[in-house]
């Protein structure tokens, strides 16, 4: 309550008194007549602080044992306690609005970034399209270039087999007209010149006639859907002619072996030295050798020849000589079938080469739309996902503004309270409202003691910066894509300096397998052969007798290339292992066992060894550097001297190998290369 006579606010202590039973209590917010007269004719000139009250020069009296002062004392001690003891309330308004900017700066900087990162990701989209064709299409024009060589020396090979045709054709239709047409004794006087012109031909090698070298292209070509059967209708009318001729000819020559027939024999004396005549003098083998025959003035000397020892001058006389078209020279007509065969290999060849071009072009483009779809599907995901954590972000900063404009608003009416009260109330009435004012104010946040904290403003630097290592993902898809395309293609169409770059691994020896005569570098590539002896820890994986040391990798899986550094080893071995290898005794030795394979150096030599079989190498040259490239799935295991291959061991990988290295030459070491 407050007293109007004394204008103060009375505790319930103040009221029960007998001095106040005569005096107007009123609420303290209602105004009524000047409270500078009372009925006592006093006016309000004090203020008690352990009361919080105004006071009367009557009722001074009364609080003799409080903190009483003058009204004006108050008045500029409160009004200090308000402008000293709490922060500018204009001065958190220029915070708060500072933040609240800070927020609309973050929106707006959040929305940049994300428009921002969607056409970094279009770009990226695009460069990623732009390798794809340029190395789908690189692939086609390879095939195409290689399908057109093939086509070129095809068409070679066909010409030279179809002027081998018609040449045969020639010879056939030659002895057809011979063996029809003339009479015994014309066919006799014209039988030599007729071989002659026969063994001119090449067809009639005492030798068996090659096949045609087609190319093989049996890495384009492993799907071949069918032969086209051979069209030798043609070959069968030949055949049936000459079977013909031959049945007519027959008839005349049984007769004429009847009327005619001789018996002749070989005359020794005319032999040159290079025939040998048989014992009946009917046979004349050619040799290699000399023969010791005694000169005679009948003897051919340069001639490989040999007369009869019958001679004729009236007469006909027929004898046969066997060997000379039938048995000595291969058929006509199988030559003939056998050119024609080869001719139709040939187009057959061809237009399995064209079929099989059109098939791994459609190949390709189906890998060049699944590698765009990979593409569309990478950089759609990640824009989603950027999407998303955009739009939480931009919800939170929303409620971060909503809250901070909240304050905004609570400290302008804290503020605009605060002036009215400093401005616009009178002494007592500011006195009298002081304290209330004080409590609304302190229960402000705004007016603690303490600077105020800035707002927890979201902070997506983690998830930002994710967002840009994601976005750069061009070389690892691009390796992903070339890797997808050349599993299309064998290792041995890849150029070599692409499989290094698509498989190579830089390998680290394993110090817990390392034999104790083999020393290890920090960096754990380079094994040395020591004289002495290493002191290890005693290990299950360390070979006790081998100078041999396993590498820390090991592969079930995909393809892998390493290379070893030997220039500094003369004696040594390249290779893998199962894990189950011995590692006692000498039955650990790399390629003496079926748990390894090896390439080996020795005595200047190299050498292939598996399950203790070696194979003997060619290698030209000597390298510094030997590779090696295991591709599990195939179940391949490819050693390189330089860029070229030396040899391929064959197995199942799919189960764990690990690539291991022996060094063997006291003071020689090898080191795995990096990559």
């Amino acid at each position: 309550m407050r007293c109007v006579p004394y204008e103060t606010l009375c505790c319930e202590r103040h009221v029960k008194p007998p001095k106040h039973k005569r005096h107007k209590l009123v609420e303290p917010e209602m105004k009524v007549e000047d409270p500078g007269s009372t009925e006592h004719g006093n006016s309000i000139h004090f203020y008690c602080k352990d009361d919080e009250s105004l006071v009367s020069l009557m009722c001074k009296a009364e609080h003799q044992d409080h903190e009483v002062v003058p009204v004006e004392v108050a008045l500029v001690e409160f009004k200090g306690i308000l402008a000293a003891n709490y922060p500018p309330i204009v001065e958190s308004i220029k915070k708060v609005g500072s933040q609240i900017e800070q927020v609309h700066q973050e929106v707006r900087d959040t929305q940049v970034s994300g428009r921002e990162k969607e056409e970094r990701l279009e770009g990226e989209r695009r460069e990623m399209y732009r390798a794809v064709d340029e190395k789908v299409n690189r692939m086609k024009r390879w095939l195409s270039e290689r399908q057109s060589v093939k086509l070129s020396h095809l068409e070679n090979q066909r010409e030279n087999l179809q002027q081998e045709m018609e040449s045969l054709c020639e010879e056939e239709s030659t002895l057809k007209a011979s063996l029809k047409e003339m009479e015994a004794v014309s066919f006799l006087e014209g039988y030599k010149d007729l071989l002659c012109r026969l063994e001119s031909r090449s067809h009639f090698s005492t030798t068996e006639p090659a096949p045609p070298r087609l190319l093989d292209f049996l890495v384009e070509e492993q799907n071949v859907d069918s032969l086209i059967q051979i069209n030798d209708n043609l070959l069968q009318e030949i055949q049936k002619e000459l079977v013909k001729q031959v049945q007519i000819a027959d008839l005349e020559f049984n007769t004429l072996k009847r009327l005619y027939g001789r018996t002749p024999s070989l005359d020794p004396n005319s032999a040159n030295p290079w025939v040998k005549i048989s014992r009946d003098l009917r046979t004349a083998t050619p040799t290699e050798t000399h023969n010791p025959y005694p000169e005679h003035p009948d003897r051919f000397d340069r001639c490989v020849q040999v007369l009869s020892s019958d001679c004729f001058s009236s007469g006909r006389h027929y004898w046969e000589v066997e060997g000379i078209l039938a048995a000595k020279y291969p058929p006509l007509v199988e030559s003939i079938k056998q050119v024609g065969s080869q001719i139709q290999q040939v187009h057959q060849e061809v237009r399995d080469t064209q079929v099989s071009g059109k098939d791994k072009e459609e190949r390709l483009e189906g890998e060049r739309r699944e590698m765009y779809r990979a593409v569309d599907e990478k950089v759609n995901r990640m824009k989603r996902w950027l999407s998303e954590r955009q739009s939480v972000k931009l919800s939170h900063l929303e409620r971060q503004r909503e809250n901070l404009q909240q304050e905004m608003d609570c400290l302008c009416e804290e503020e605009s309270t605060l002036k009215a009260s400093l401005k616009e109330l009178e002494t007592v009435s500011f006195l009298e409202g002081y304290k209330d004012l004080l409590c609304r104010l302190e229960s402000r946040s705004h007016f603690s003691t303490t600077e105020p904290a800035p707002p927890k403003l979201l902070d997506f630097p983690v998830e930002e910066q994710n967002v840009d290592s994601l976005i750069q993902i061009n070389d690892d898809l691009l390796k992903e894509i070339q890797k997808e395309l050349v599993k299309q293609v064998e290792i041995a169409d890849l150029e070599f300096n692409t499989l290094k770059r698509l498989y190579g691994r830089t390998l680290s020896l394993d110090p817990n397998s390392a034999n104790p005569y083999i020393k290890i570098s920090r960096d754990l590539r380079t094994a040395t052969r020591t004289e002495t002896h290493n002191q290890y820890p005693e290990h299950p994986d360390r070979f006790d007798r081998c100078a041999q040391v396993l590498s820390s990798e090991c592969f079930s899986s995909g393809r892998h290339y390493w290379e070893v550094d030997v220039r500094s080893s003369s004696s040594w071995r390249i290779g893998i292992c199962l894990n189950s290898i011995g590692r006692k005794g000498k039955e650990g030795w790399l390629g003496r066992n079926p748990e390894s394979w090896c390439l080996r150096k020795y005595e200047n030599k190299y050498y292939t060894v598996h399950n203790d079989r070696g194979t003997l190498l060619a290698v030209p040259g000597d390298p510094e550097r030997f590779g090696v490239l295991l591709d599990c799935e195939e179940g391949e295991f490819t050693c390189f001297g330089g860029s070229r291959v030396l040899h391929v061991f064959r197995g199942n990988f799919l189960v764990p190998v690990k690539p291991a290295i022996g060094v063997y030459g006291v003071g020689d070491s090898m080191r795995f290369c990096s990559f």
